[in-house]
């Protein structure tokens, strides 16, 4: 294994620009196509006709910029960019073959709505995009601010057509309107996204 060469691919958008490595974790297999000759009860197989292929998992945390401006109705694009190394690159030809979204579609705060993978030129180098578009859970939103905060704000309006003699009632229910929407507001205050 030490004598085999490996290109590089740097995972372009994390903290460090980590790159791939060939250690211990890094399994090798070989896929016989070729034809093969028989000599002592051992078949010897061509080199060019096989292929090789190393694979490695990898544990990364990638940057991913968020663009809030439109929460809570808003759409995350969130990529991954793998670049091929400048010393590789004339000795490489980078290929997409299949995405496998592995993950859980269903997120906390987000679920994944597309996710697709392309080819590119990143400043002349080879480099493959993985690009993950994510949603934002609506409905929880609906039901426990969008809801609660028009009915409240109905039941606010209503009591104004009250009559003169629910005069006491009628100041009881806009005051506790206006308490429960203010602790609504600060706690929503409170959980919105720091964006600065």
């Amino acid at each position: 294994i030490d004598y085999l060469w490996i290109p590089k691919l740097t995972f372009y958008n994390t903290e460090d620009r980590l790159k791939t490595v060939l250690d211990e974790w890094t399994i090798i297999s070989i896929k016989r196509e070729g034809e093969y000759e028989s000599l002592q009860n051992k078949r010897t197989y061509r080199g060019g006709e096989n292929t090789i292929s190393a694979t490695r998992f990898y544990n990364t945390k990638f940057i991913c910029i968020f663009n809030m401006r439109w929460y809570p109705f808003d759409t995350q694009k969130c990529s991954i960019i793998f670049v091929v190394d400048e010393k590789s690159e004339d000795f490489v030809d980078i290929e997409i073959e299949k995405l496998n979204f592995l993950g859980p579609k269903e997120l906390t705060q987000y679920f994944v709505k597309k996710e697709s993978s392309r080819k590119i030129g990143n400043s002349g180098r080879k480099s493959i995009v993985v690009e993950i578009v994510l949603g934002r859970r609506l409905l929880s939103l609906i039901l426990t601010i969008f809801a609660p905060t028009i009915i409240l704000n109905l039941v606010g309006h209503l009591a104004n057509f009250f009559k003169e003699f629910f005069f006491e009632a009628t100041i009881s229910v806009n005051v506790t309107v206006m308490l429960v929407l203010t602790t609504m507001f600060l706690s929503v205050s409170n959980n919105l996204p720091k964006t600065s």
